[in-house]
Order: structure tokens, then sequence, then C-alpha cells
């Protein structure tokens, strides 16, 4: 593997790596070597977009991965379920991520483009899971709640580019009560 990674320029004319960084100090570069030996096993840094997670994750180090389409837990019961799966996979430290692919999913077929733009969802990208949540409303209602990792790891973008759907950072269903 050679010692050249793809760079852009920001917008202060700053050049920064192209695709993955690493969330913590500006000298890591553990973020980009996986991805560029990513890139190698798939052939170019192109034919390496829009995978799976769990594609990367058995090819890359033999993980054993579990797939679950959420069209397979389309009733309140089966959403249950679903929150089981991850809430058991979060207790025992298992690494997850979810994947929004609107070509792969039936569900999303007919949902357009701009629709998921407005929500703030990133199509054919994937999110780490970062903890799930259990939580009782003030109605005494149960939530189940996912919290994830935008697609470019950072915490703080443009507006465009987060989650604006129920329990976003500015949405009236926060109460402080849910925030504690």
């Amino acid at each position: 593997m050679d010692d050249y990674f793809p760079f852009t320029y920001n917008k202060k004319k700053k050049e920064v790596f192209a695709f993955c960084k690493s969330n913590g100090k500006d000298n890591e570069i553990w973020v980009q070597l996986i991805e560029k030996a990513w890139a190698k096993i798939c052939g170019s840094y192109e034919a390496s977009e829009m995978g799976r997670c769990s594609e990367f994750l058995q090819n890359f180090d033999g993980t054993p991965t579990e797939i679950h389409w959420t069209e397979d837990f389309d009733t309140a019961d089966k959403k249950e379920d679903m929150y089981r799966l991850m809430s058991i996979a979060d207790r025992n430290g298992w690494v997850m991520t979810s994947s929004c692919l609107k070509r792969m999913s039936p569900q999303l077929a007919d949902l357009p483009l701009n629709t998921m733009k407005t929500l703030g969802i990133k199509n054919c990208h994937s999110y780490s899971v970062l903890d799930v949540k259990e939580v009782i409303l003030d109605t005494g209602e149960i939530e189940f709640m996912v919290f994830l990792r935008n697609p470019t790891g950072n915490f703080f973008l443009k507006e465009g580019d987060v989650w604006k759907g129920d329990y976003s950072a500015l949405s009236s269903k926060w109460t402080e009560k849910l925030r504690d």
C-alpha cells in the first residue's frame, strides 16, 4: 500500500482528507489507513462507496454480522423486537450500524429523495449506532430511541445535513425529563 491519501480543500482553503475523518486529534490517520485498505480491497475509492458496513466488517477482519431490514419489523410488536435485538447488541458492546439504502428497500422506493433530505437522512450512507434507549414519555407511552452518528462523523453540521424529524436537536417533542 502506498502512502498517498486523497485530499480536498475546505472552505478556508486548507487541505483536508477527502473522505473519512477522525473525530479525534487532527494528527490521527488510522481512519484513513483503514479506508485506504478497504478501497484497495474493492479496487478503488469509488468502488468502496455505498456498501453495507457488514460487508466491510466481514471482509476486513472476519467479524460475524447479521443484517436486519426495517421492513421486516413493520408492526408495533415487531418494532419492539427490533429494539430488543439492538438493546442486547448494545449491552454486549457489539458494533451496530444503520444504513439508508433507498435503492435496496421497497419501503423507501416511493419516498422522494427530497423528502429524505428534508428529514436530514442521507441516501446510500451508513450511520454508527451510538446508543439505544427505552424511554417513558410524559404521557406514559414507551418510545424506543436509537442515537446515530451522522455519516461524516461531525456532530455539528450545516443545517441541511442533520436529522430534522422527531427528537432532533430542535424538536418540540423533547421535554426536560427526556433531556435528563
